[in-house]
């Protein structure tokens, strides 16, 4: 039987404490945003959560680390606990009883009690046995459906990526290269605003979820002060008509919100825009990106849209409490 050791720093700073420098990211090949250094300082921000770290060691190994925001009042008498999307693996580690000994620690460290809340999204891809292992260790799923996303490989050539592209999305690239459109990138979060405005209007118009603007202009300020902040646009005769925002986190990045408005549908910005961001983000030695949240029901061409880059589908566990 595993070991599994959860090690707490307790000065919060994973990257000096534990060493997690680049040489421990480097054997990391997706590291999705809610389990980012940046993330959890946003969130601290916003929520006035507490962000812990911690180093996960099985068999006296390092094997991955993860990130838990909590929140707690009374000495913790009332309190709150989100781990989501975690834990982030080493290469080598990962497989399914590697996960199971992760969870047991982990409830072992926060056991059910009254006045405990525990949230728990584990990054694992939802199967039957998952579910029937959490419920064995005391977790009860909120809702039937997973958390459904898609990873693309940038370590691939242009040329590769291409190649991998859905033949329709192919077909939209090129008529949108055809048009006299201006791609802009943008760092320094001058387009942020404009953006933001549009995403606002566009998500109240079409009933969506997403991220709120408050929170995600708190995120935008921590991401900018270390530059992990891109913002894409495309223009049509010196006017926007398409946006884009990416959080990064090295050594992965989030396809955080888009938009386009009638001209930007019309010419197909928007696959300019990503095929533009594929070489903006391996320019920043990025080799993964997260192309966010999808679904069925609420937004379907969207779904389209992001599986058409052919990136790899997956559905994770879903939400336990």
């Amino acid at each position: 039987m595993m070991n599994c050791e959860i090690i707490f720093n307790p000065s919060n700073k994973i990257i000096t404490e534990f060493g997690l420098t680049e040489s421990y990211f480097g054997q990391v090949k997706s590291l999705n945003l809610l389990q980012s250094f940046c993330y959890g300082v946003s969130m601290c921000r916003i929520s006035g959560q507490r962000a812990r770290y911690a180093l996960i060691r099985i068999d006296g190994e390092d094997a991955g680390f993860f990130q838990v925001l909590e929140m707690g009042v009374l000495k913790n008498l009332l309190h709150t606990v989100i781990l989501d999307r975690g834990p982030v693996w080493f290469n080598g580690y990962g497989s399914f009883e590697h996960f199971t000994a992760f969870t047991q620690a982990l409830r072992a460290l926060y056991p059910r009690r009254f006045g405990r809340k525990i949230r728990f999204m584990p990054e694992v891809e939802a199967s039957e046995e998952v579910h029937r292992y959490l419920s064995s260790q005391g977790f009860r799923r909120v809702g039937t459906k997973g958390y459904q996303t898609a990873w693309l490989d940038l370590d691939l050539p242009i040329e590769e990526l291409e190649k991998g592209f859905k033949k329709k999305w192919r077909g939209a690239l090129k008529k949108a290269q055809g048009f006299d459109l201006e791609v802009r990138w943008d760092e320094q979060g001058l387009d942020l605003n404009w953006l933001l405005e549009r995403y606002a209007y566009d998500k109240a118009a079409k009933c969506y979820d997403g991220a709120s603007v408050e929170s995600l202009i708190e995120m935008a300020k921590v991401f900018k002060i270390q530059k992990h902040m891109l913002i894409g646009s495309v223009r049509y005769k010196g006017e926007p008509i398409a946006g884009v925002l990416f959080f990064l986190h090295t050594p992965s990045a989030t396809y955080q919100i888009g938009w386009s408005g009638d001209l930007g549908r019309q010419k197909n910005a928007h696959h300019l825009l990503l095929w533009s961001a594929l070489d903006e983000l391996k320019k920043r030695n990025i080799q993964s990106l997260d192309l966010g949240g999808m679904n069925d029901e609420t937004a379907k061409g969207v779904k389209k849209f992001k599986e058409g880059l052919g990136g790899k589908s997956i559905t994770l566990a879903g939400i336990y409490n």
